[in-house]
């Protein structure tokens, strides 16, 4: 949530704040998680047996 905490009065409507959520999601979700040495999206991808596709 610290991410999120700099943002703090950075938009002006529910679309930036959108745009923002969405920047941040994939941040976390492309970051090496310090517990499994992996990164989150394609390890939650193999352990569901969803195919990953790049965006």
């Amino acid at each position: 949530m610290d991410w999120l905490r700099s943002y703090s009065g950075e938009f002006d409507s529910i679309e930036e704040l959108q745009k923002i959520v969405d920047k941040l999601n994939v941040k976390m979700n492309t970051n090496i998680c310090q517990g499994t040495r992996n990164v989150s999206l394609p390890a939650f991808h193999k352990r569901k047996g969803i195919p990953h596709t790049s965006s």
